[in-house]
Protein backbone atom coordinates (compact mmCIF):
# COMPACT_ATOMS: atom_id res chain seq x y z
CA UNK A 1 0.00 0.00 0.00
CA UNK A 2 3.03 2.20 0.71
CA UNK A 3 4.10 2.43 -3.31
CA UNK A 4 0.08 3.04 -3.90
CA UNK A 5 0.33 6.25 -1.96
CA UNK A 6 3.72 7.09 -3.04
CA UNK A 7 2.71 6.49 -6.97
CA UNK A 8 -0.63 8.24 -6.40
CA UNK A 9 0.91 11.38 -5.22
CA UNK A 10 3.79 11.51 -7.70
CA UNK A 11 1.27 11.02 -10.21
CA UNK A 12 -1.40 13.38 -9.25
CA UNK A 13 0.34 16.38 -9.33
CA UNK A 14 1.60 15.92 -13.32
CA UNK A 15 -1.69 14.46 -14.61
CA UNK A 16 -3.89 17.39 -12.51
CA UNK A 17 -0.81 20.34 -14.25
CA UNK A 18 -1.39 18.25 -17.79
CA UNK A 19 -4.87 18.45 -18.18
CA UNK A 20 -5.33 22.01 -16.82
CA UNK A 21 -2.78 23.18 -19.12
CA UNK A 22 -4.35 20.99 -22.24
CA UNK A 23 -7.43 22.72 -21.32
CA UNK A 24 -6.59 26.08 -21.20
CA UNK A 25 -3.89 26.05 -23.72
CA UNK A 26 -5.41 23.95 -26.37
CA UNK A 27 -4.00 25.92 -29.34
CA UNK A 28 -0.41 26.44 -27.50
CA UNK A 29 -0.21 22.81 -27.20
CA UNK A 30 -1.81 21.68 -30.48
CA UNK A 31 0.86 23.60 -32.17
CA UNK A 32 3.79 21.87 -29.94
CA UNK A 33 2.41 18.32 -30.72
CA UNK A 34 2.79 19.11 -34.32
CA UNK A 35 6.36 20.61 -34.18
CA UNK A 36 6.89 17.39 -32.07
CA UNK A 37 5.52 14.96 -34.42
CA UNK A 38 7.58 16.19 -36.91
CA UNK A 39 10.69 14.88 -34.56
CA UNK A 40 11.55 11.66 -35.15
CA UNK A 41 14.44 11.31 -32.60
CA UNK A 42 11.90 13.21 -30.06
CA UNK A 43 9.52 10.72 -30.86
CA UNK A 44 12.21 7.93 -30.42
CA UNK A 45 13.11 9.89 -27.14
CA UNK A 46 10.00 10.08 -25.63
CA UNK A 47 9.31 6.47 -26.49
CA UNK A 48 11.94 5.26 -24.73
CA UNK A 49 11.22 7.37 -21.56
CA UNK A 50 7.27 6.48 -21.52
CA UNK A 51 8.21 2.55 -21.81
CA UNK A 52 10.77 3.34 -19.12
CA UNK A 53 8.34 5.02 -16.61
CA UNK A 54 5.37 2.54 -17.37
CA UNK A 55 7.74 -0.50 -17.13
CA UNK A 56 9.13 0.90 -13.70
CA UNK A 57 5.44 1.44 -12.31
CA UNK A 58 4.54 -2.15 -14.16
CA UNK A 59 7.44 -3.55 -12.33
CA UNK A 60 6.99 -1.54 -8.91
CA UNK A 61 2.81 -1.95 -8.93
CA UNK A 62 1.45 -4.55 -10.72
CA UNK A 63 -1.80 -4.63 -8.28
CA UNK A 64 -4.98 -5.67 -10.13
CA UNK A 65 -7.44 -5.50 -7.57
CA UNK A 66 -11.14 -3.96 -7.41
CA UNK A 67 -10.17 -0.63 -5.94
CA UNK A 68 -8.60 2.17 -6.93
CA UNK A 69 -4.85 1.08 -6.93
CA UNK A 70 -6.15 -0.54 -10.18
CA UNK A 71 -5.96 3.29 -11.65
CA UNK A 72 -2.11 3.01 -10.90
CA UNK A 73 -1.54 -0.56 -12.68
CA UNK A 74 -3.38 0.62 -15.76
CA UNK A 75 -1.42 4.14 -16.32
CA UNK A 76 1.40 1.98 -15.94
CA UNK A 77 0.42 -0.67 -18.31
CA UNK A 78 -0.93 2.37 -20.54
CA UNK A 79 2.43 4.34 -20.81
CA UNK A 80 4.46 1.06 -21.16
CA UNK A 81 2.18 0.23 -23.73
CA UNK A 82 2.60 3.56 -25.48
CA UNK A 83 6.52 4.17 -25.13
CA UNK A 84 6.83 0.38 -27.36
CA UNK A 85 4.29 2.16 -29.99
CA UNK A 86 6.43 5.22 -30.34
CA UNK A 87 9.39 2.82 -30.64
CA UNK A 88 8.25 -0.10 -32.56
CA UNK A 89 5.59 2.15 -35.12
CA UNK A 90 6.57 5.49 -34.70
CA UNK A 91 4.19 6.43 -38.37
CA UNK A 92 1.35 4.22 -37.16
CA UNK A 93 1.19 6.15 -33.29
CA UNK A 94 2.12 10.19 -34.97
CA UNK A 95 -0.88 9.41 -37.32
CA UNK A 96 -3.31 8.70 -34.68
CA UNK A 97 -2.13 11.72 -32.69
CA UNK A 98 -2.70 13.78 -35.95
CA UNK A 99 -6.10 12.75 -35.85
CA UNK A 100 -6.52 13.53 -31.93
CA UNK A 101 -4.83 17.27 -32.63
CA UNK A 102 -7.33 17.69 -35.16
CA UNK A 103 -10.32 17.02 -33.00
CA UNK A 104 -10.39 20.14 -30.53
CA UNK A 105 -13.15 18.18 -28.50
CA UNK A 106 -10.82 15.15 -28.18
CA UNK A 107 -8.42 17.44 -26.38
CA UNK A 108 -10.43 18.70 -24.55
CA UNK A 109 -12.27 15.13 -23.28
CA UNK A 110 -8.85 14.09 -22.26
CA UNK A 111 -8.02 16.94 -20.46
CA UNK A 112 -10.94 16.07 -18.46
CA UNK A 113 -9.97 12.55 -18.05
CA UNK A 114 -6.68 13.40 -17.04
CA UNK A 115 -7.61 16.22 -14.52
CA UNK A 116 -9.93 13.61 -12.94
CA UNK A 117 -7.12 11.19 -12.82
CA UNK A 118 -5.11 14.01 -10.92
CA UNK A 119 -7.84 14.73 -8.51
CA UNK A 120 -8.80 11.24 -7.93
CA UNK A 121 -5.29 10.16 -7.25
CA UNK A 122 -4.66 13.37 -5.21
CA UNK A 123 -7.40 13.20 -3.06
CA UNK A 124 -6.33 9.48 -2.39
CA UNK A 125 -3.03 9.50 -1.86
CA UNK A 126 -2.70 13.16 -0.08
CA UNK A 127 -5.28 12.13 2.26
CA UNK A 128 -3.82 8.88 3.74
Amino acid sequence: MITSIFLARLLSPLLLLAGIGIAVNRDDYRSSITDFLASGGLLYLSGALLLLGGTAIVLTHNVWSADWRIIITLIGWLTALRGAALIVAPRWTTALARRWVARPQLMIVNAVIVIVLGVVLGAIGYSQ
